[in-house]
């Protein structure tokens, strides 16, 4: 961070001293990333790259896992007083690409972009940080740019003020990548300054993403940013402290590309920026956007030089970005069904009405988003935004030779020059060629009247069979209930007379009279049940009126020879509403038992019979005024409620048993219909 922006940071994180360290490195974490959100960068954090045991503090060298090559790292550490009272220390970070990091090594400093600490007061201090009057211990976060790719070994080197070995210890150390939203590849790169007779000097700030540092440039003073390998530019964008905002034009500037920092070098690219200069406002700062049309030679190279052209002039530069180039990789076309990956050129297949594309993107060092367009050029010439899943759809133009076009945007916000090109070529159909279409209509229409035809036929085919299926089987079930009420009923008819006449006839003693009169009931009882069977499965019984009719007559001969009066509630008219046998069946066993239950355990003198059908749904209510539900059902009586329900619940319906307000008890079977 800024020496002003870090501040509200590190009274923040003052505050949060007395936290656990798990929660203090969370809160630390969220401070950074808010001290960033002004320069539009953000990272992520990663595995660890490397964790030091405790040390010593004073030069504490790390090698890392494998060679990083990264924009930032995110170190983070604790420094630990070693005696009561205020303590201070400057701190500066170094990397190496040593194969075998040690001493002595060649150790380049890494530049510290935001920082944020637990305790203390802390200020950038050349390439280090400043951290002053903290107690006790303070937990330290960096954020710092990597000066060379494939970095093999870190060092972090603690001292006093006034620059002697320091007693503080660093009892925890941990590197982990920090990974930016952006493609900027200048970002956290080293920059050098050089003047006429003095040395070069470290000035990280002009590439750490923020606005907060600036740098007076002349015509014998430049800087030097380098991008640690050689980067094919799109664009290059400068951002200049407004003191010029009044003036007509932007002070001249030159901007040189090399490939070599050597002394005697010369660019592979140059250009005077004045000319592209941008008049847009940027917070208080002007842009300058730099492209490779704006100057001579190939836009390439690893090392940017920027200089004042006027000898008067004066550039407060604040940042320096650099993007590389980014196009497509390529295109895949889909159309009725088929892919077809773009070669030299893309062919769209006959009659196709609606075509797909999916654009392959290339993948910049770090997970950033980037903006897309496309076109097809000849069709429609303005340019359609990309979608987050990279495939795009358009209407197939018509026959004729087209180009298709796409785009990415960096994450400045800039459209690349650079555009995928692929032509793209609509033949046209042959039914479209000459006679050919009045012969296809033609066929066209015989081929309609024919499948309508066949179609037809085998529509009327399927119902007529399916009528006849249905004809015979209400013949059979007939039938069946013909046979059944004729030749089984008559006889168990015929032997329930026969034990009567024996019974009368006979002189028996009372233990014989008694099981003959058995068998009679018995006989008597199949009969009943015989004719349930028979009305279940007579298909002149499948409607709803012969079903309501039946089970009133069931309640009435059920219910009178016991004594108990029924009254009854039926409406005269019922909708037109088909029962299927099963159907009628399982409400008849679940009514029957109902009324069983009744006579049974109500002790019960009268009945109340309601029938409905409301809503598409069949309703039958027996209310009796008996001695109501007993406390604990058990045995029979709960097997048969139990059964009622099982029957009703296949059906889709249920059966409702309670007490009665007034004493008695209410049941209710109810099934959809």
């Amino acid at each position: 961070m800024g020496r002003d922006s870090a501040r509200p940071v590190r009274r923040f994180l003052c505050e949060m001293n007395r936290l656990p360290d798990c929660f203090f490195w969370i809160l630390l974490l969220l401070a950074l990333m808010a001290g960033n959100a002004h320069a539009q960068l953000s990272w992520q954090m990663m595995e660890p790259l490397a964790i030091a045991p405790p040390a010593k503090a004073g030069r504490q060298i790390i090698r890392l896992n494998e060679p990083v090559s990264a924009k930032r790292l995110r170190i983070s550490l604790t420094l630990q007083a070693s005696a009561p009272g205020p303590s201070s220390c400057t701190v500066r970070f170094l990397a190496t690409t040593d194969g075998n990091p040690s001493s002595g090594s060649a150790w380049r400093p890494m530049f510290p972009s935001n920082f944020g600490a637990s305790q203390g007061s802390l200020a950038r201090s050349g390439d280090g940080i400043e951290l002053r009057n903290f107690m006790d211990a303070t937990q330290l976060g960096v954020d710092a740019g990597l000066p060379a790719n494939d970095i093999t070994g870190l060092a972090i080197d603690i001292r006093s003020l006034d620059g002697t070995p320091s007693d503080l210890r660093m009892p925890s150390l941990r590197v982990e990548r920090a990974t930016t939203l952006t493609t900027n590849v200048a970002l956290g790169c080293p920059v050098q300054i050089t003047s006429q007779g003095s040395h070069a000097v470290s000035a990280g700030f002009l590439t750490d993403g923020q606005l907060d540092d600036v740098v007076s440039l002349n015509s014998t003073r430049k800087f030097t940013v380098d991008l640690k390998q050689h980067r094919n530019l799109d664009h290059v964008s400068i951002r200049l402290r407004s003191t010029a905002m009044g003036r007509a034009t932007t002070p001249a500037m030159r901007l040189e590309v090399y490939d070599s920092n050597q002394d005697g070098a010369l660019p592979i690219w140059r250009s005077d920026a004045r000319a592209q200069a941008i008049s847009s406002v940027v917070s208080n700062d002007s842009l300058v956007l730099i492209r490779a049309t704006g100057g001579e030679g190939t836009f390439a190279g690893r090392y940017l030089k920027l200089s004042a052209v006027e000898e008067q002039a004066v550039l407060e530069v604040t940042e320096m970005e650099a993007y590389e180039i980014m196009v497509p990789l390529g295109v895949v076309m889909t159309a009725q069904g088929r892919s077809t990956r773009a070669t030299t050129s893309l062919t769209v297949p006959a009659g196709a009405t609606w075509m797909t594309f999916a654009i392959e993107h290339p993948q910049p060092e770090d997970p950033v988003t980037l903006g897309r367009h496309w076109r097809i050029l000849g069709f429609h010439d303005e340019w359609l935004a990309g979608t987050a899943s990279a495939e795009v759809e358009s209407r197939c133009p018509p026959p004729g030779e087209y180009e298709f076009q796409a785009q990415i945007r960096q994450s400045d916000g800039e459209w690349g020059d650079a555009k995928y090109r692929v032509p793209l070529i609509v033949p046209v159909p042959f039914w479209q060629r000459g006679g050919v279409l009045g012969t296809l209509v033609a066929l066209a229409i015989i081929l309609a009247a024919g499948l309508a035809w066949y179609i037809g036929r085998r529509i009327m085919a399927r119902r007529v069979a399916e009528l006849e299926r249905r004809n015979a089987l209400s013949n059979e079930r007939a039938r069946i209930a013909r046979d059944m009420h004729d030749a089984v009923g008559s006889q168990l008819t015929q032997l329930a007379v026969l034990h009567e006449i024996v019974a009368e006839e006979l002189a028996l003693d009372d233990t014989a009279r008694g099981r003959l009169k058995q068998l009679t009931d018995t006989a008597r009882s199949s009969v009943a049940a015989l004719d349930a069977v028979v009305w279940a499965v007579n298909p002149r019984n499948d409607n709803l009126a012969n079903m309501a009719g039946y089970l009133t007559q069931v309640a009435r001969e059920y219910l009178t020879p016991m004594g108990i009066v029924c009254r009854q509630d039926v409406p005269n008219e019922w909708p037109e509403k088909i029962v299927s046998s099963h159907v009628r069946h399982e409400i008849h066993l679940a009514f029957r038992e109902a009324l069983q239950n009744v006579v049974k355990h109500a002790q019960a003198t009268e009945v109340a019979l309601t029938l409905r059908h409301t809503d598409g749904r069949f309703t039958a209510t027996i209310a009796d005024n008996g001695k109501g539900l007993p406390g604990n059902l058990e045995g029979m009586e709960k097997n048969g409620l139990d059964n009622m329900r099982q029957r009703l619940a296949s059906l889709g319906g249920h059966c409702r048993v309670q007490d009665r307000p007034g004493g008695g008890t209410l049941v209710e079977l109810q099934v959809p219909l």
